[in-house]
C-alpha cells in the first residue's frame, strides 16, 4: 500500500527536500504520496513574500483541499520550522492555533506525527548584536526587541512541547549542533544524519523494503518542482500536482 508523507515547514525543509524524500523512503518503502507544504521565509498562517515570490500560509493552503479528495492510506508527517511566525511579529497563541489546526486535520487520518520543538539552547545563546543583525538581513519587517523575542521564543517552545502532549505527537530534539551561525538552519553536512534521527519515529518494527537512493537529476528535479500556487512580483502563478513522479512511482505535490 501507497504511504503518504507530508512535510510542512520552511526553508530546513526546502533546503533538504531531496533527502527528506530519500529519508521516507528508507523508513516507509515506496512508492509514497508525498504532499509538501513549505518554502523559504513560509508562515504557518500568514500570506508571506520572500524577496519577490509569495506563498499561502501552510494552515490555509490547498494542501488541505487536496488532502480530503484522496483515499484513506497510512500516514507520516513532519511539522517543523514553527519559529519563523516570531519574526513575522504573530503572537504566540495564532501561531500555536495555526499547528493545532493542522494537527488535527493530519489526525483525523490517524497520522503518525513528529514535531520539532524550536533550538532554542541556539536561540538563547545568541548576542543581542548578533540577533540585530539577523533580523535586519533575513526579517527587516521586525521590530520585536531583542529581549521580547526571547521571551516568546521560550514561550513557543515550551507551548509546542505541550501540544506535544496532549495530543500525542513524537517530538524530535533538534541537536544544537546540527546548526549553523544563524542558529535557524540546518547545516548542509549533518542534513544525511538529522533528518534520519529526526524522523526515526516514523518506522515500525518491520525493516522497509530497501528503496534506491535519488540519482543526481532526480534530487535537481526535486529541487525545481513549483507549488500549486505562488505569486512572482505580485502575479499569481499555479502549477497542476503532483508536480513530480519518481520512478518507483512516489508522487510530489506541493502547495
Amino acid at each position: 500500500m501507497t504511504t503518504r508523507v507530508v512535510l510542512l515547514g520552511a526553508s530546513n525543509v526546502t533546503r533538504a527536500f531531496p533527502v527528506l524524500v530519500e529519508t521516507a523512503r528508507r523508513l516507509c518503502g515506496g512508492p509514497l504520496d508525498v504532499l509538501g507544504a513549505f518554502g523559504n521565509g513560509r508562515s504557518y498562517g500568514l500570506r508571506q513574500r520572500w524577496f519577490c515570490r509569495e506563498l499561502p500560509g501552510i494552515a490555509a493552503c490547498g494542501l488541505w483541499e487536496a488532502w480530503e479528495r484522496r483515499p484513506p492510506a497510512p500516514t507520516m508527517a513532519l511539522l517543523t520550522d514553527v519559529g519563523n511566525d516570531l519574526l513575522y511579529e504573530v503572537p504566540v497563541p495564532d501561531i500555536l492555533g495555526w499547528v493545532e489546526a493542522c494537527v488535527q486535520r493530519l489526525q483525523q487520518a490517524q497520522a503518525r506525527i513528529v514535531l520539532t520543538p524550536l533550538p532554542l539552547p541556539g536561540i538563547l545563546a545568541v548576542s543581542a548584536a548578533k540577533y540585530a543583525v539577523l533580523r535586519a538581513t533575513m526579517f527587516p519587517g521586525c521590530r520585536t526587541d531583542f529581549a521580547t523575542m526571547r521571551e516568546r521564543a521560550q514561550e513557543l517552545d515550551r507551548q509546542l512541547r505541550d501540544l506535544a502532549g496532549r495530543r500525542g505527537l513524537l517530538l524530535a530534539e533538534p541537536r544544537p549542533e546540527w546548526y549553523g551561525l544563524d542558529v535557524m538552519h540546518l547545516r548542509r553536512r549533518h542534513w544525511p544524519t538529522a533528518w534520519p534521527e529526526v524522523l526515526a519515529a516514523w518506522g515500525g518494527d518491520a525493516p522497509a523494503p530497501a528503496a534506491a537512493p535519488l540519482s543526481s537529476w532526480q534530487r535537481l528535479m526535486l529541487r525545481l518542482l513549483s507549488p500549486e500556487r505562488r505569486w512572482l512580483f505580485g502575479l499569481e502563478r499555479r502549477r497542476p500536482q503532483p508536480a513530480g513522479v519518481l520512478p518507483d512511482g512516489t508522487t510530489l505535490a506541493l502547495y
